[in-house]
Formats: structure tokens, C-alpha cells, sequence
């Protein structure tokens, strides 16, 4: 009972054990209020429970709150929530990252008419006996907007029909494979993402290496002249067989040449000191016919693409 005192514990205690009996040989009950063992330390996983209290001052880590109508979920669960999606998606953790769906962030965040034509695009992916032709989608928008998640949603929904990535990544893996196994390995990777049903590339103006490269002095945010042929033979293929490509780029088509083509002041401080040092030079000088091939692969890809902006909430198209 609450409100009792030490005293009257103990006379409880007493007459429990008079009640109940105790043998002859049993030791003599004695109280201490002396101090017991000091701890040597806090308690086990203090600090993860630290680390929780400090990450939301609302909910401390709870991640529900009480309020007059009840107990709700706190915000700090929708910015959880929209760091491990950045986190899966920038591992390039398509297919191994959350549902996404136009009904919750951060895809709720995009205008109804391009979620509906994001979801018209994906169901028509999925019947591959329809004969009728799929026209190329381009989504343009900032950082930020959805055009990951998008791809992400697309990766989900379509599951092996499609081939999602980052075009640095795959850039980067195809120039990998050509090294270490020799060029025959990098032309197979490209004849499946040529002939795959759907091939989805994010981040087509910004060809950037995420993953820890090799070495100091490799690439890591611009295209080598090989990787300009390789991509401009993906775009170029599957528009000859007419089989749908997505892609994203955060500027307008007709300018999306000039950014892949540009190379970093970062490479270019590289490619300087890897001459310096004596070793090769890892951005190679860009032939005419290279450029050409580019800027014609993708004037033919914003020809007949359907052209999606995620900023102004409205479908245009820009002609080559």
C-alpha cells in the first residue's frame, strides 16, 4: 500500500513470518538503511535511449504524442520515414527500398495530373501483348521534387520488366566491367539494358559516382568519352526497337546535352594530376562524332517523349 512507513513494513514483514513458520536454524532477519553496492556505470544501452530522447524534443523518440483528441503520431515519423527513403534510394536500393505509392509522401506531394499519368504509363508497361507503341517519358523537375521516388515506384511496379538506375552508377559499373573483365563483358551488359521492356535512368544531366571509387583520381562527376558513346548507344538502340525509356534530368531537354557533356572542375583537377603524375588521363579528349552522337540520341529521345514537369504542375512538350 501507498503511504505506509519503514516501520510498518517491517512489523508486516515480522508477522509474516511468525504467521508462516520458520526453522530453527533459519538467521535472524536484520534491517541496514546503509547504501548498497555503488554502480559502476549507467544502466546497459543508456546511450541508444539517450540518442532517442534527443531526436524529437515533441515525442522524445516515442513517436506519439497526446493531444485533446487522443494520441496521434508525432511529425517526426513522416521525416523518418523520408530519410530511409533517401537512404535505400541513394544505395540505388530500388527494388530493396519501401512501397511507394501516390497516396502518401512523397509522392502525394506531386500534382494529381502526373500521378495519373505515371500510373496510366506503368499499367500499359505491364501488358507486354499490347501492340499499341508507349511514347519515352522525361521528367524534368529540381532537387527534391520526386524524381527518384518516382523511379522507385516504377521499380516496384513494374518488377522485371523493368531496369532502374542512376546513370552515373551504371556508367560507372559498365566502365568497371570493361577493365577488370575486358570490353566483350561491357557490350553484353549493354545488349540487356538495351533489349529490357523498360529501362528507367535517373539523374541523366548529372552523372554522378556515388559509390567510393577505387582510386583518388577516378571520375566521379563527369563522362569519359566512352561513357558518352556507351550512353548514347543505349538511347539511340532502343529507340530504333520502339521500347519505352524513362528518364529524369532536373533541366529542360534541350539543355540536358550541354550538362552531361560538361565536365566538373573536380575531374578536371584529376585528369591535371594524373598527367602530372605520369598515369593516364581519365577523361580522354571528346571527338567531334561523340558529342554529335549524344546531342542527336537525345534530340531523338525529347522528339517523341512525353515531357513531364514536376515543378510547374503542368505537361509540355519541347521539340529537338
Amino acid at each position: 500500500m501507498l503511504g505506509r512507513t519503514r516501520e510498518e513494513e517491517r512489523e508486516e514483514i515480522a508477522e509474516h513470518i511468525a504467521a508462516s513458520g520458520t526453522p530453527a536454524d533459519a538467521a535472524k532477519v536484520s534491517y541496514s538503511d546503509d547504501a548498497g553496492r555503488i554502480p559502476l556505470g549507467p544502466a546497459r544501452g543508456w546511450r541508444g535511449r539517450q540518442r532517442k530522447a534527443e531526436s524529437c524534443e515533441l515525442c522524445e523518440g516515442d513517436l506519439w504524442v497526446e493531444s485533446s483528441d487522443g494520441v496521434k503520431p508525432c511529425t517526426c515519423r513522416i521525416r523518418r520515414r523520408a530519410q530511409q527513403e533517401r537512404r535505400q534510394l541513394k544505395r540505388e536500393g530500388w527494388v530493396k527500398g519501401p512501397s511507394l505509392n501516390f497516396s502518401r509522401p512523397p509522392l502525394s506531394s506531386l500534382p494529381s495530373e502526373i500521378g495519373q499519368s505515371i500510373e496510366d504509363f506503368s499499367w500499359q508497361c505491364r501488358d507486354l501483348s499490347s501492340e499499341s507503341l508507349l511514347p519515352d517519358l522525361w521528367l524534368v523537375g529540381s532537387r527534391g521534387c520526386g524524381k527518384s521516388s518516382v523511379c522507385g515506384f516504377l521499380a516496384h511496379r513494374l518488377g522485371n520488366r523493368a531496369v532502374v538506375r542512376h546513370c552515373g552508377e551504371m556508367l560507372a559499373d559498365l566502365r568497371l566491367a570493361a577493365a577488370q573483365h575486358g570490353e566483350s563483358t561491357a557490350e553484353e551488359e549493354l545488349d540487356l539494358l538495351t533489349g529490357v521492356p523498360v529501362l528507367v535512368l535517373d539523374d541523366l544531366d548529372r552523372p554522378l559516382l556515388r559509390r567510393v571509387p577505387s582510386s583518388s583520381l577516378t571520375m566521379r562527376e563527369s563522362c569519359s568519352s566512352y561513357d558518352v558513346i556507351r550512353l548514347s548507344r543505349i538511347l539511340r538502340d532502343r529507340s530504333a526497337a520502339q521500347l519505352p525509356t524513362v528518364v529524369t534530368s532536373t533541366c529542360l531537354p534541350s539543355v540536358c546535352a550541354d550538362a552531361t557533356l560538361s565536365i566538373k572542375s573536380g575531374d578536371l583537377i584529376r585528369a591535371l594530376l594524373s598527367l602530372i603524375s605520369g598515369g593516364a588521363d581519365p577523361i580522354e579528349d571528346f571527338p567531334g562524332y561523340t558529342e554529335a552522337t549524344l546531342r542527336g540520341a537525345m534530340a531523338d529521345l525529347a522528339t517523341g517523349a512525353r515531357v513531364l514537369d514536376l515543378d510547374q504542375e503542368q505537361e509540355f512538350r519541347v521539340a529537338a
